[in-house]
């Protein structure tokens, strides 16, 4: 008696690497903290309704300008005091875990 095997892991191994390559690629951030997100796990509708209550960015506010701003010890305990968050980098790991969980329609 022969078994016939047949082997189908390099497509399930290329279609993980796709997704993961997708979610986990250079993304902006009102994408990887998309409004589900922030009406999930904070009072606002948006990261950029959060960022304007927080009254550090200003309407105007670079890209460049912002950097250090997400970096202040105020924004971290902005975003302690408005969300479940200890700290900005705890709020962008919970959405990048996120970000993989929806990639994979989990």
């Amino acid at each position: 008696m022969s078994v016939k095997f047949e082997w189908h892991g390099d497509k399930v191994l290329r279609e993980i690497t796709n997704k993961l390559e997708k979610a986990t690629g250079r993304v902006s951030l009102p994408d990887l903290m998309p409004a589900a997100f922030m009406k999930r796990h904070t009072r606002f509708e948006s990261l950029n309704a959060m960022l304007t209550a927080s009254a550090l960015v200003k309407e105007g506010t670079t890209t460049n300008e912002l950097a250090p701003i997400l970096q202040s010890p105020e924004w971290n305990q902005f975003v302690a005091a408005n969300s479940p968050f200890g700290s900005w980098q705890a709020m962008i790991k919970a959405a990048g875990v996120e970000r993989v969980k929806r990639a994979f329609g989990k």
